[in-house]
């Protein structure tokens, strides 16, 4: 388990929730989960997360969410997940510094996995500069 590379992941679906969480904790990520924004807030607050990773329709959800996320935590990269169309995402959170990219929720989690590690690694997201191998 790559201890250092702890994950959140926000999204108001179990299935989503549950498929994701799988697929990270299978590439050795630390996951954690919340099925709301509220809950999201307060585990971001809680805890030092290098990625965080989030639904865009929540009942309590977003734009607001992510913008207290980028007030609560700053540095830690967002990548959203969503079948909102990417125009609408942009339009909302480009602005913010802590966006990190958006992923077309799939219904096959290696369309998911690939569009992640696309991200993670255009971003330089969680590498550690003295072992970049990690």
């Amino acid at each position: 388990m790559k201890s250092n590379r702890n994950i959140l992941v926000v999204d108001d679906s179990k299935t989503v929730v549950e498929g994701v969480v799988t697929v990270l904790q299978d590439e050795g990520y630390s996951v954690d989960f919340a099925y709301d924004g509220r809950s999201g807030l307060y585990l971001a607050s809680r805890k030092k997360y290098f990625l965080i990773q989030s639904d865009w329709t929540m009942p309590d959800g977003n734009p607001e969410f992510m913008h207290r996320l980028a007030e609560i935590c700053p540095d830690v990269p967002v990548i959203v997940l969503s079948t909102t169309p990417l125009e609408e995402v942009l339009s909302s959170v480009s602005e913010l510094p802590n966006f990190a990219g958006y992923i077309t929720k799939y219904a096959e989690w290696d369309g998911y996995l690939e569009e992640f590690r696309r991200i993670i690694g255009k971003r330089g997201i969680g590498r550690d500069p003295e072992n970049p191998e990690l």
